[in-house]
């Protein structure tokens, strides 16, 4: 028999929602939260600021917006890389 997913095999994925197809993890998305690329000196000064607020020790990777103007920050630190979604205020 297979082994036991645990929550903990999942640590990276926690900010995006995630579904078992096959035995493998899919991340699900929706028309809304389709993000392009954009640079990262592109957000909005509150958006790079909630996040150094709320993560001081982390290295910005990635900046993506949507439609709605919410944005999707890559971060990395030395264990892991963690993808968070900001709104254009930095909630």
């Amino acid at each position: 028999m297979g082994s036991t997913v645990t929550l903990e095999d999942f640590d990276s994925f926690a900010a995006t929602p995630v579904v078992f197809h096959d035995g493998i993890a899919e991340d699900i998305y929706t028309d809304q939260d389709e993000y392009k690329e954009i640079e990262i000196s592109e957000p909005p000064q509150a958006v790079l600021q909630a996040v150094e607020t709320d993560y001081p020790d982390v290295t910005f990777k990635k900046a993506c917006i949507n439609e709605v103007e919410e944005y999707n920050i890559q971060i990395t630190d030395a264990t892991q890389v963690s993808n968070l979604y900001v709104t254009q205020t930095g909630e």
